[in-house]
């Protein structure tokens, strides 16, 4: 796990790259990778590559980047882990390649050398990695399936450069500083930012499960999707539940064996809840005897977890510690999460405050039991939406005539929650349109509101609900399966894996997602909704874990981490701005006294305070490659 840079001016001209350059994109993801860096510029100084190491897998200098490979024609700067690094070295040594160590690393390297782009579909890890190729003058980048491990780009003038971060290329004075108002009306939208968005003109957000490789003729090359949800249509899906449990027991105990490699110790977010007390269950299942687990508890908070990870705690024996969480009497660390959270989002304080403790406490590494509401239908959302999808077909006409409905939704005046519903209905009520009534932030009236005329100009230039269906979810699914694919593809990669990089890694933390590993997406992909589906959510991880903790009870109702917003975010020293050249005052002024009245309205709270404090603190200058 580390924060991966890079320059590349592949014409074999002018401008080369000053080391100043890559040196001030390293003192940007500096954070990411405390404990090791490394740099390398071509001969020609027309390519560097740029790494900052959090040392988790052969932790000697033998697992050091940028890594070449032994002929010297290949260099990779990679950020993440190949869980399955293990079985793709062995099979790779029966076929004569020699190691020098034992990283990841270089496993990733000798399966490029020797499969090129095929080797992605190879992977089991969350990764995003760039090769140059000094024999093609090419660069390849890629990313995970599910959008793990994030990876942002420039291309200006003739230059492509890249990093872990959007402030690394705005710190190195390589990209724009000018706002892309179609991201941020995005954010206002769905609240996050998709790719190829983000909140910032000309920085690029590489798309999961894609490629793109630059080369001296292909500059502005378009990404290469390699991977997309394997969900089966329901026609040929697997109905028998039996089988379906099987299937995934056996995936879930193999995702959880490989993501206990690491050469350092491998911690536990414990709360109490099904997802995170079976990950631990399955731990304890393969046999790991000194599991350590941590819980963040709030004394005297009706939601605090404390008691039900103790319980978890207790009957798999692990080594647990609670974290009491303390807040600064003033609230300044909303300011730093703000800051750390690298793209704005309506999301990511409570993952810092999380990650900070835990950190502090010692982890370097922890397993998470992010991902298994979205795969495995925990939300409310796959019980309410499929009704709401038959009501919404009644719109369906208006689909054809849709740029026209949508300058109706634009001007037509409506409370929050009902907002939204209007422009599913004006979209002509397709699915995606409905996901978004019902997980968006801001209706499209409300939008055309809060911004100046120049700027929702700009920002309605992106049909959100278009994007949304542009993202090709798969034939003949059922509706619930229709949620699954919007809640991975959107919300879980867009918001919630987001956020967890930059929050977590803001504190040199790993995390590790074994719910969301590709041994267990492969296998719930081929089952019928109707093994899926249950009296209660994620009713196939209930059966799963009763059999490791039959003395617990898990039918309680869903807790969620949360604070008093309200005091934290109006109680500080110094109240949050919410002032851009974009917003209207009135507008904004309303919207702060919606949630001083009501206590309601966190989210929209949020992203105006993230827009306006990421826009404010953006440097107005632009540098180049000789150096500053």
């Amino acid at each position: 796990m580390c924060g991966i840079a890079g320059v590349f001016s592949p014409r074999g001209k002018d401008p080369r790259i000053d080391r100043s350059v890559l040196l001030r994109l390293q003192s940007h993801i500096r954070h990411r990778g405390p404990d090791g860096e490394g740099i390398w510029i071509s001969n020609d100084q027309h390519v560097g590559l740029v790494h900052t190491r959090l040392a988790i897998l052969d932790l000697t200098p033998s697992g050091d980047q940028p890594m070449c490979s032994s002929d010297g024609s290949l260099h990779i700067t990679f950020n993440g882990e190949i869980y399955n690094h293990v079985e793709l070295r062995e099979e790779l040594e029966k076929e004569g390649h020699r190691f020098r160590g034992t990283s990841d690393t270089e496993v990733l390297l000798h399966l490029f050398a020797r499969q090129g782009p095929s080797c992605l579909n190879r992977l089991d890890g969350m990764f995003a990695f760039a090769i140059y190729d000094s024999t093609k003058n090419q660069l390849f980048c890629a990313r995970d399936p599910l959008g793990e491990k994030p990876l942002y780009f420039t291309r200006k003038s003739g230059v492509f450069a890249f990093a872990s971060e959007v402030r690394a290329l705005v710190g190195a004075g390589l990209a724009s500083t000018s706002p892309d108002l179609r991201g941020v009306g995005l954010l206002l939208r769905q609240g996050s930012i998709p790719p190829p968005f983000t909140h910032l003109e000309d920085v690029e957000f590489l798309q999961p499960g894609s490629w793109l490789c630059i080369g001296p003729g292909s500059i502005s090359a378009s990404p290469t999707r390699y991977w997309k949800i394997p969900f089966v249509p329901e026609a040929s899906a697997i109905n028998d539940p039996r089988e379906g449990e099987e299937l995934v027991e056996s995936a879930l105990r193999t995702s959880v064996l490989r993501r206990l490699r690491a050469d350092v110790p491998v911690g536990a977010f414990l709360s109490g809840g099904i997802d995170s007390s079976l990950v631990c269950a399955l731990v304890a299942d393969v046999g790991v005897t000194n599991l350590q687990t941590f819980t963040v508890t709030m004394p005297g908070q009706p939601n605090d977890e404390a008691l039900d990870a103790r319980a978890v705690a207790r009957t798999l024996g692990t080594t647990h510690v609670e974290i009491p969480l303390e807040l600064d009497h003033d609230h300044s660390w909303v300011e730093q999460a703000l800051d750390a959270m690298d793209v704005p989002s309506n999301d990511g304080p409570n993952t810092w405050l999380v990650s900070r403790a835990v950190r502090q406490a010692g982890l370097k590494v922890a397993f998470s039991g992010l991902g298994g509401d979205e795969l495995l239908f925990g939300y409310s959302s796959f019980r309410v939406l499929p009704r709401l999808a038959r009501w919404a077909q009644l719109a369906r006409p208006l689909k054809s005539v849709r740029r026209f409905t949508r300058r109706i939704a634009s001007s037509t005046p409506a409370p929050p929650r009902f907002a939204r519903v209007v422009d599913a209905l004006l979209a002509g009520g397709s699915f995606a349109g409905v996901w978004l009534a019902r997980r968006g932030l801001y209706g499209e009236s409300e939008v055309r509101e809060l911004l100046t005329e120049a700027a929702y100009a700009s920002a309605s230039e992106v049909d959100p609900i278009e994007r949304l269906e542009n993202l090709g979810c798969p034939e003949g699914l059922s509706a619930e399966r229709q949620v699954s694919f919007y809640e991975l593809s959107a919300y879980l990669h867009d918001q919630l894996l987001r956020d967890s990089d930059a929050m977590s890694m803001n504190h040199a933390l790993e995390v590790r997602f074994p719910l969301i590993g590709m041994p267990v997406v492969e296998a719930v992909g081929k089952l019928g909704t109707n093994v899926l589906r249950g009296q209660s959510s994620k009713q196939l991880l209930r059966q799963i874990l009763r059999k490791r903790l039959p003395s617990i009870s898990f039918d309680r109702p869903k807790k969620n981490f949360t604070l008093n917003w309200s005091s934290i975010l109006l109680g500080g020293q110094r109240p949050l701005s919410l002032s851009t050249p974009f917003f209207r005052p009135d507008r904004v002024e309303k919207e702060r006294q919606r949630f001083i009245d009501r206590g309601a309205g966190f989210a929209r709270f949020v992203v105006l305070a993230a827009i306006s404090r990421k826009l404010a603190s953006v440097p107005k200058a632009v540098g180049s490659l000789r150096g500053s």
